[in-house]
């Protein structure tokens, strides 16, 4: 189990001795930094900055696949799972299994 606490800056500084002991030992570390403590402070500064507008963190954008009823669609155009899969280039078994919910379709088989 571990121990975090975040504290704004102002509020550490005027923690008495005795609060700042049982912080120290409540985390079972000393003053000692480690990699991943170093990391995260580092990270949580950039994530200040960036949200202040002062740099500008790389971000990538994941498209999250909507729920789409295959089934309707298929059957709206009046096609057997063979002739929807002839006509857009599929797969009849990966029809069958995203109609019966086994499996979702990638996302670049869905329109946007």
């Amino acid at each position: 189990m571990y121990f975090i606490a975040v504290y704004a800056k102002n509020e550490k500084e005027n923690l008495s001795d005795a609060e700042k002991q049982a912080l120290a030992k409540s985390s079972g570390r000393s003053n000692k930094s480690t990699r991943l403590g170093r990391v995260l402070v580092d990270s949580a500064k950039q994530i200040a900055q960036h949200l202040r507008g002062e740099i500008e963190l790389p971000m990538k954008v994941v498209r999250v696949v909507p729920d789409v009823d295959i089934r309707a669609i298929r059957e709206g155009q009046g096609l057997t799972r063979a002739q929807f899969a002839e006509r857009y280039g599929l797969q009849v078994r990966a029809i069958q299994e995203w109609e019966q919910g086994r499996r979702k379709p990638e996302p670049r088989c869905v329109p946007t």
